[in-house]
């Protein structure tokens, strides 16, 4: 199999590629259940949480089909790992560096990025929640 590395294309093993593929796939399995999550507790929602998720991770597609090549929805466009993978994408955005090793990076980040929302999100809940005053009005020393 050939794999797009660095401007360039090298031969790997049948193993490593699936072993590859399947990395990719278990980070964007966790990204779409955390986006959904995030997205759940924000609109508290299962439709609207499953059409944003859905438009968000469709918008750069539709946008390349379009014609329109935006730079900043990169880190989505690497949902589609195969181009990733054969360097077809790197072609389209015209960047030499849009590797598996960036891809597999941007996954992660994004995983984080959402992990972290998650649990600000939570901790804010929580302290708003369990929030009392340190003293109650007709408790304690009155």
């Amino acid at each position: 199999m050939l794999l797009y590395q660095q401007g360039g294309v090298i031969a790997i093993s049948t193993t490593r590629y699936i072993l590859y593929m399947l990395i990719a796939m278990a980070l964007f399995a966790s990204l779409l259940l955390l986006a959904f999550i995030l997205v759940n507790t924000l609109t508290k929602n299962l439709y609207a949480s499953v059409l944003m998720i859905v438009l968000i991770f469709l918008i750069p597609t539709v946008l390349n089909f379009t014609g329109l090549h935006i730079g900043l929805l990169q880190p989505l466009s690497i949902i589609d790992i195969g181009p990733i993978l054969n360097g077809d994408a790197a072609s389209l955005y015209g960047n030499d560096a849009l590797d598996y090793k960036l891809a597999a990076f941007w996954l992660l980040v994004m995983n984080a990025g959402i992990l972290g929302a998650l649990f600000v999100g939570n901790k804010v809940k929580y302290r708003q929640r369990n929030a009392t005053p340190a003293f109650e009005a007709g408790k304690g020393g009155e």
